[in-house]
């Protein structure tokens, strides 16, 4: 659910060996309506080659931010994640 302005973001991951901001091109960009409700949002990761073996963290940032860029007043909320293929009529 996105209570926010800004309904862009990127989901990005790190596997065995890597730190907090090094990630490359292991990430998905994705978009969620800022309407106030839950969304289901598929991200087909599986279409990035890096998206393999262990993957130790999972973070979800605003896109195209920098990192330490200060971010107040925004608000997204998660009901669910899960690690299958969801269904065509969800």
């Amino acid at each position: 659910k996105n209570e926010s302005p800004r309904t862009d973001l990127v989901l990005k991951w790190l596997k065995p060996g890597q730190v907090d901001g090094d990630t490359g091109p292991q990430s998905a960009f994705f978009t969620v309506a800022n309407d106030g409700i839950y969304h289901t949002v598929a991200l087909p990761v599986s279409a990035n080659g890096t998206w393999s073996g262990t993957i130790l963290q999972l973070t979800i940032n605003l896109a195209n931010v920098r990192e330490e860029s200060a971010v107040t007043g925004r608000r997204w909320s998660i009901k669910w994640l899960s690690h299958q293929d969801l269904p065509a009529n969800n």
